[in-house]
């Protein structure tokens, strides 16, 4: 379906954008950082609620709507490019393009993404298996 603009409402602060979908009812946010050793982004479905509080008058209300989106949304994606390694990323929900399409997903790299669920499975057979 073709971007419309005039069916999402956005609200921006310091290290965090938030987009509410008129048209399916969803929240989502970007929540994102850089410092000298790089930057990390991480893309959340929020609820309406948490989409309601989000200020960014001041600097204290564009933190606590930063930590509001990080604790209280749900983690689709995240994407780190720093001086540890070499970029890459984790889906945590396959569905995570759809969910925000008004993100600007072309700097993610695909090649690099792993799935957090098949992290997780991986991670949890080794440790039943006594390794």
């Amino acid at each position: 379906m073709p971007f419309k603009k005039e069916s999402r409402q956005f609200k921006e602060g310091g290290g965090w954008k938030a987009c509410r979908d008129a048209r399916t009812g969803r929240c989502t946010a970007s929540s994102f950082s850089c410092d000298r050793e790089g930057s990390e982004e991480e893309l959340y479905e929020i609820p309406e609620s948490v989409f309601s509080q989000l200020r960014s008058g001041t600097f204290e209300q564009s933190l606590e709507s930063g930590r509001l989106i990080r604790e209280q949304g749900r983690l689709l994606y995240r994407y780190v490019n720093n001086c540890h390694g070499g970029p890459y990323s984790v889906v945590y929900d396959e569905r995570w393009r759809e969910l925000c399409a008004w993100h600007d997903s072309a700097k993610h790299d695909d090649e690099h993404a792993m799935d957090a669920g098949a992290i997780a499975r991986a991670l949890s057979r080794s440790q039943h298996s006594g390794k």
